[in-house]
């Protein structure tokens, strides 16, 4: 006959082996991958569903369930603030300028956001910082300095494209700082 103490014993004994055979149950379940997984959005989310390099659909906020074949890539659809550096710039008249730009932009296609670029917010830094070069040296410094011609609208026609092809739209785009250099690059002609 055996004393409670052993039976507590035993009994504890059962509960470990349960509580371990559990886990290690709970492990092999979730790691299957014959099951569907579960994914939440948050109200500023998106998610991309991918089945290989496909796009299957765009989700929106909420819980979802996702086939084990597929993949989500949660995409942040919420207004982003950028300024640029300031830059100093060469003008068509050779005169030269520093200009630095301000706004604001969000993702208003995430499956091009994710397709179009392994880091879509660099991709449309960059193809910013390129249209800033080509669009200030389209013009003479006194017609940017007169507001005759707007840097920041002639480089908001120039980077749409770019930035549309990205999945992004600009919501607000400005100069923030233009200030004359008082200094010019002479022709080495004549």
């Amino acid at each position: 006959m055996s004393t409670w103490i052993e039976n507590l014993a035993g009994a504890a004994v059962e509960v470990v082996i349960f509580g371990v055979a559990a886990g290690i149950l709970y492990r092999v379940w979730r790691g299957a991958s014959f099951l569907p997984q579960r994914k939440t959005l948050l109200p500023f989310n998106r998610g991309v569903v991918l089945q290989g390099e496909r796009v299957v659909k765009v989700l929106e906020p909420g819980t979802h369930w996702i086939s084990p074949t597929q993949s989500v890539i949660s995409v942040d659809v919420r207004p982003r603030p950028f300024q640029t550096q300031q830059r100093e710039l060469v003008t068509a008249d050779h005169r030269g300028l520093v200009i630095r730009f301000n706004g604001e932009y969000k993702v208003v296609d995430p499956a091009m956001f994710i397709l179009a670029s392994t880091d879509g917010h660099a991709a449309f830094r960059l193809a910013l910082e390129r249209e800033i070069s080509r669009a200030t040296a389209e013009s003479n410094r006194g017609e940017i300095l007169d507001a005759t011609v707007s840097p920041a609208e002639r480089v908001r026609e120039r980077i749409e494209p770019s930035a549309c092809a990205l999945g992004i739209a600009l919501s607000h785009f400005e100069v923030s700082d233009l200030i004359p250099i008082d200094w010019s690059l002479r022709s080495s002609e004549g």
